[in-house]
């Protein structure tokens, strides 16, 4: 039986004990809303299910991992492919997915086991191709695709059938060389061969206005630009895309780098700053990974006027150079010279 062991989790296949545990997951409609097809509504339902997933593995026509916690062997979701043909170079697996349930969601188990996984697939079971897709609306997939290296290959509009509507789809894909080469870029921490270290954060503007994300802490609230830590194997720049996804649930375009830094309390930490166009995209709140949803400090996003901003939040986006941007700099000219300093925060 094939076992995967991760940092935080074991990925171990089917048995017949898993049925409570896989009805509750399989007959979640609200959690599964993006995967209608493999709802069950009743025990014996997911029973028949669970059985099939066992004979595939069994068969080897498919690899269907349980996602379980170090130290519960209880399943708290799913990940696995299928064989969909085999060539005279390899396997082709085909579609790739996952799920998981809502309590266990946005801690980063689901992009572990899904590098687990391609991992394996690649390096033990003589895949040459792995493939997947997802609806175009379901954005915390599509960054899952983006973190484990799937490359988007194509979009199809109004291709496919979904409560109630035609949507658009996106089909993404990993080949075997591609995923060497992004094991051998990560013994150099990032896809350029060099290792970076600070935050990278992302310039937004649209008719005059910049796209911020508000944070709350305690008793304290605050703006910034989208952005956040550079990850291991992420350039600046890659780093800046993710955390506008992940924070403002858009994809961008960067137009240029406009500032980089160094972190004034430590030497080997810089700043990079980014102005990215987004098209005509609405920015919605997204997340941050890092932080428990129960307790979240993102709590909102929108365009804000210069006007709307305090001194402070001024100030980190001239440095990170704002005024490289046409439209911020043209509305500087209106601006008086009358000095104003802000006054001093109470203790």
């Amino acid at each position: 039986m094939i076992r995967l062991i991760t940092e935080r989790l074991i990925l171990r296949q089917y048995a017949e004990s898993d049925l409570p545990e896989y009805f509750k997951l399989s007959s979640d409609k609200q959690n599964l809303y993006f995967l209608d097809d493999i709802i069950t509504e009743t025990i014996e339902e997911a029973g028949e299910s669970l059985r099939d997933a066992i004979t595939v593995n069994e068969k080897g026509t498919a690899r269907r991992f349980c996602i379980t916690i170090k130290g519960d062997d209880k399943l708290i979701g799913a990940v696995g492919y299928e064989i969909a043909k085999i060539t005279p170079l390899g396997k082709i697996a085909e579609p790739m997915g996952w799920f998981i349930m809502p309590e266990h969601q946005n801690k980063g188990y689901i992009t572990e086991a899904a590098k687990a996984v391609l991992d394996f697939a690649f390096s033990k079971d003589n895949c040459v191709r792995v493939a997947t897709g997802c609806y175009k609306d379901n954005i915390p997939t599509q960054r899952v695709m983006d973190k484990v290296g799937f490359k988007k290959e194509a979009e199809k509009p109004k291709s496919k059938y979904h409560d109630g509507i035609m949507k658009d789809r996106l089909e993404y894909a990993l080949n075997k060389d591609e995923w060497i080469l992004m094991a051998a870029r990560k013994t150099s921490n990032s896809s350029d061969g060099v290792k970076y270290k600070g935050r990278a954060q992302c310039l937004v503007v649209r008719d005059g206005k910049i796209l911020m994300v508000k944070h709350t802490h305690e008793n304290d609230e605050w703006y910034c630009s989208p952005g956040g830590g550079i990850e291991d194997g992420e350039t600046p720049a890659q780093a800046a895309l993710r955390e506008l996804r992940e924070e403002c649930n858009v994809s961008g375009v960067i137009i240029k780098k406009t500032s980089e830094y160094v972190d004034p309390y430590d030497d080997e930490n810089f700043f990079y700053s980014f102005h990215i166009d987004i098209g005509n995209q609405t920015p919605t709140l997204g997340y941050d990974p890092e932080v428990s949803p129960e307790t979240p400090i993102l709590t909102g996003v929108g365009w804000m006027a210069l006007s709307d901003l305090s001194e402070v939040e001024r100030v980190f986006l001239w440095a990170s150079g704002l005024l490289s941007i046409a439209q911020i700099a043209t509305e500087l000219e209106s601006w008086s010279r009358e000095i104003s300093y802000p006054n001093k925060r109470a203790d």
